[in-house]
């Protein structure tokens, strides 16, 4: 049974990023554009997401690592410039960035599996992408000065 009217990816995530993505415009944002990325790889994998494998999830982070060039855009489009519903991104993702979308696309199919209009959650078994260790700096006032 599901807990969703939506008939299609495009509409489960829609109705995803309504309950998650209205606590702040900054996160709405970066959720949709998360999802949007998602979409737009589905569809030109010919894939919905209820098909998606544990192979699939490691392929998508392999294609945000190293994008075709027909998802490239420019850094700065000119005004007059017409983008392609795939040029979503300027340059391949770093590893703290995929790391985000794992995080995020894992939540989101957390939520679709929670209102039953999937059956899994690829995301959550994928492998962690490695990322970039950071030295926590430490600062404290000295009063003794």
């Amino acid at each position: 049974m599901t807990l969703l009217s939506a008939q299609n990816d495009r509409e489960a995530f829609s109705e995803w990023l309504k309950a998650r993505g209205s606590r702040a415009v900054n996160t709405r944002t970066s959720y949709q554009r998360e999802a949007t990325r998602l979409l737009a790889w589905l569809e030109e994998e010919r894939k919905r997401a209820h098909e998606l494998s544990i192979e699939d999830v490691h392929k998508y982070f392999d294609f945000l690592r190293d994008p075709p060039a027909h998802w490239l855009r420019p850094r700065k489009p000119r005004r007059d410039e017409v983008l392609t519903p795939t040029q979503l991104l300027i340059g391949g993702l770093k590893p703290d960035g995929i790391a985000y979308a794992r995080t995020v696309m894992g939540n989101l199919f957390a939520w679709l599996q929670a209102a039953g209009y999937l059956q899994w959650n690829p995301f959550k078994l994928s492998a962690s992408p490695s990322t970039i260790s950071r030295t926590s700096q430490q600062r404290f006032l000295d009063l003794s000065t």
